[in-house]
Order: structure tokens, then C-alpha cells, then sequence
């Protein structure tokens, strides 16, 4: 039998049916050397080799506290310990966005609002075709906040702009849709289909306070005022 490669030499370390196991030698007396096997602590194992376990067990609890946001009386703390992990438990969260239960879509939307980033712009975008409104209101509150106006973070207008005027008009929640309304606003100097679009919730939807915020936007409104480009003053030399 030919020698074992590098990958298992006396100090290598592979994991059998979730035990830790390591060669440690070979018999004697045989015309052909024949490996043993011999189980290992954990605490043996060189930091070098130990140290993708570690990772794989991490990645594990994230997995494990994103379920417990499907608990309400799980999910206040374990929401606490994500945003305590922060951007490392990013992948975990990603893939919450697709959990059959909509309280841990919504809690990952909600993690995204404090840790958006680029690659996680698209996944919040679709986001907007959730089955529950309370998903997709966060989805649309993040797409307004600040982070999401400047850099790499910033929501293409041909990508959002379309899903939010959708919503604006036929989602059957009225909270959604004056959520909407912030996302089409912020297009309202630049785009006429945004103008109309939020000219058309002023003047027809159902709900009052769908029409009043709507009017915040339309020229003469105040944050229409506030937000309007401003034209530098040329002066003459």
C-alpha cells in the first residue's frame, strides 16, 4: 500500500460520524503497513487543522438562533444576539429571507437595515413580493433609509422604482403602500412616472392617510420643497 499523502500524516485530523479521529501509526509485523485509526479529543486538534470545525459550528448556531425567531418568545433575545454578530452571520440571515415562517423573514429584513450592503441589496428588493405585509413594509423602509441613498448601496432606480409604484397601486395594504410612497418619492424631480405615480395615490386611494402622505410629495408639498435639486447661483464677474 502506498504511503498516505500529506493530507494524513500523523497530526491529521478528519471528522467520522461527527467524532474527531486521527492517524497515529501504523501496525507492525504486516508485509504491508496498515493505518489505525484512533478517535481524538477535540482539544488535541492543532489550530490549524480545528479551525474549519470551528467555522462549520458557528455557521450552525447562526442557523439554529435564525429558527428561534419563529418563537415569539424566543425572538426578542435571539435578534439580539444577531445584530451582536453582526456581519458575520450575514449568510444565516440570507438565507432566513426564504424561511417558511414570515416572523424570521421579517426579523432578517429587519438585520438588513442595520448591516445592508451590496450583496444583500438584490435579496432585499425581492423582498417587496413577500406573502406578508409586515415583511414587506421593512423591506421598503430599509430601501429609504439613508445607507441605501449613497454608494454601492444605493438602489438602482430601473430595479426598484417599478416594484414600488406597483405596490403603491394594487397592494391591498394600506400601510405598505404609504411605504411605498417613500421609496417613489425619492424619484419624484427625476422620473415623471414617479410624479404620477404619486399624484395618482393623492388624488384616488382608499385610504386617507395614503392620501395625505402622498401630498407630501406632490410639487408645493413640504418634502417635494425640501428635497427639490436646488440650481447653483452663477455669479457674474
Amino acid at each position: 500500500m502506498p504511503a498516505p499523502d500529506a493530507r494524513f500524516s500523523q497530526n491529521s485530523f478528519s471528522q467520522n460520524n461527527g467524532a474527531i479521529v486521527g492517524i497515529t501509526g501504523c501496525r507492525k509485523g504486516h508485509k504491508r503497513k496498515r493505518w489505525i485509526w484512533k478517535e481524538a479529543p477535540r482539544h488535541g486538534i492543532p489550530d490549524n487543522i480545528s479551525q474549519p470545525w470551528r467555522v462549520y459550528d458557528m455557521l450552525a448556531e447562526y442557523h439554529q438562533i435564525i429558527g428561534e425567531l419563529a418563537f415569539p418568545y424566543k425572538a426578542p433575545n435571539a435578534y439580539r444576539v444577531l445584530l451582536d454578530v453582526g456581519i458575520q452571520a450575514l449568510s444565516a440571515v440570507r438565507a432566513g429571507l426564504w424561511h417558511d415562517n414570515p416572523d424570521v423573514r421579517l426579523h432578517c429584513c429587519r438585520f438588513l437595515d442595520r448591516y445592508l450592503s451590496a450583496d444583500t441589496l438584490s435579496d432585499l428588493i425581492g423582498m417587496l413580493n413577500d406573502g406578508d405585509e409586515r415583511v414587506r413594509c421593512s423591506a421598503l423602509h430599509t430601501l429609504t433609509c439613508d445607507r441605501c441613498k449613497e454608494g454601492t448601496c444605493r438602489p438602482e432606480e430601473a430595479e426598484v422604482l417599478p416594484k414600488a409604484m406597483k405596490l403603491l397601486e394594487c397592494d391591498p395594504d394600506a400601510h405598505v403602500r404609504a411605504m411605498a410612497i417613500e421609496v417613489v418619492g425619492q424619484f419624484v424631480h427625476t422620473n415623471a412616472l414617479a410624479a404620477a405615480a404619486i399624484a395618482a395615490a393623492q388624488q384616488r386611494d382608499e385610504n386617507p392617510t395614503v392620501r395625505k402622505k402622498a401630498g407630501w410629495y406632490v410639487p408645493g408639498g413640504p418634502i417635494h420643497k425640501r428635497t427639490k435639486p436646488r440650481l447653483r447661483s452663477i455669479s457674474s464677474s
